[in-house]
């Protein structure tokens, strides 16, 4: 079985593009400033549910935050 891996500079691009701090990410998705800066920086990986968060808070597919391999 694949595991979920989130690009968090996919993660961070999409975020300045909307011109939004961590913090205000973060709220919108119902998690940390200090999670969202650990994926952005590659030192966590979110669960599926915080990755589906983060994605319907930035506005996008789900598919547009995953590593490509």
């Amino acid at each position: 079985m694949k595991t979920l891996q989130v690009d968090g500079l996919k993660v961070a691009e999409l975020r300045e593009r909307k011109g939004w701090t961590q913090h205000t990410t973060g709220r919108r998705a119902g998690i940390s400033r200090a999670l969202v800066s650990a994926i952005e920086v590659g030192d966590r990986q979110p669960s599926p549910q915080v990755a589906k968060q983060l994605a319907e808070a930035l506005g996008c597919d789900l598919d547009d935050l995953l590593v490509v391999s």
